[in-house]
């Protein structure tokens, strides 16, 4: 299954992808950035596999159109991830499916192209849809200020700050986006 947009192609994460994952997360910056332990690539061989077994998340490769690449039909540009899960509320007893969403662009020649805000938005729609999600949520490093901008560009709203592993959630109804576009 592939989700495509103007700027962007979203592919599974695949075998064919893990090299090029690997040595991106190699860069002590990016693993900082995204709160990712530094892995072998035997170990990066391994989760790959076990995404592609698991239920309830999904991982895509986010291939930047712009640049065309002789191995893909686009440049390797970062990944984006899907982790899904049932939430339960206690005081009402009712309960929703939360979303949490992670990204990267790992490649600095595809940052500040809007590719990641596509993406979020496409996997968003696939998360709606396949899964059913209710609340989209994210977590970021409090010193990630630019993935910040962006959760909060696209209406997400700030909901705590943990200051023991540094850092902010930031969370979005769907609801609240389908007042949005009614409006």
């Amino acid at each position: 299954m592939e989700l495509k947009g103007e700027k962007v192609e979203l592919v599974p994460y695949g075998v064919e992808h893990v090299e090029t994952y690997h040595n991106w997360m190699k860069s002590e910056s990016l693993r900082e950035l995204t709160a990712t332990e530094d892995m072998d690539l035997e170990e990066h061989r391994k989760l790959q596999r076990d995404l592609t077994q698991a239920t309830d998340r999904c991982t895509f490769i986010i291939l930047d159109k712009s640049i065309p690449h002789d191995n893909f039909k686009y440049a390797m540009a970062g990944d984006i991830n899907l982790f899904v899960s049932q939430e339960e509320d206690e005081s009402n007893s009712s309960s929703s499916i939360k979303g949490e969403l992670n990204i990267m662009i790992a490649e600095d020649k595809s940052r500040g192209k809007g590719l990641a805000k596509e993406a979020i938005t496409l996997l968003m729609h696939y998360g709606i849809h396949h899964y059913k999600v209710q609340i989209y949520q994210a977590k970021i490093a409090l010193s990630n200020t630019p993935s910040q901008k962006l959760f909060q560009s696209l209406g997400f709203s700030q909901d705590s700050i943990d200051h023991d592993f540094e850092e902010v959630t930031y969370s979005l109804s769907v609801e609240s986006l389908s007042k949005n576009k009614d409006n």
